[in-house]
């Protein structure tokens, strides 16, 4: 993570001009809807680091002995989503809910359909025996 977010403070003492870490810049997190799967925003920030040990450059002599040095951060990701994105999200997550309430109808239905003969069979047969 970017400035050491997480990171062991020794590290980020280490190393002069240093900002300090801001969890809501330097994280990494996706939003996801939940009965879809569908990633509604995104962020990600890496920091490449190398470990460099004291030795006969003059620019390193303020090296005790070694340091974890960044050298590059990325940083990438979509806020959320547009408009668009909003309200067809919105329309599947509507529908998919209405599906599955037609078709748990249906299926009530269609049983209930099913047992109809037996029932009215099991009704005759029951005034005929009286």
């Amino acid at each position: 993570w970017p400035h050491f977010l997480h990171g062991d403070p020794i590290l980020r003492n280490g190393v002069d001009g240093l900002d300090i870490p801001n969890r809501e810049q330097d994280e990494f997190y996706l939003d996801i809807q939940p009965d879809w799967g569908i990633t509604l925003a995104a962020h990600a920030a890496f920091q490449f680091n190398v470990l460099v040990r004291k030795n006969g450059f003059s620019w390193m002599n303020r090296i005790e002995k070694r340091v974890m040095l960044p050298f590059m951060m990325l940083e990438e990701g979509v806020a959320g989503p547009s408009e668009i994105i909003k309200e067809n999200v919105q329309l599947l997550v509507t529908v998919g809910e209405n599906v599955k309430n037609v078709t748990f109808l249906v299926a009530v239905t269609v049983g209930f359909m099913c047992m109809l003969p037996e029932i009215v069979l099991w009704i005759k047969s029951c005034h005929h025996s009286q």
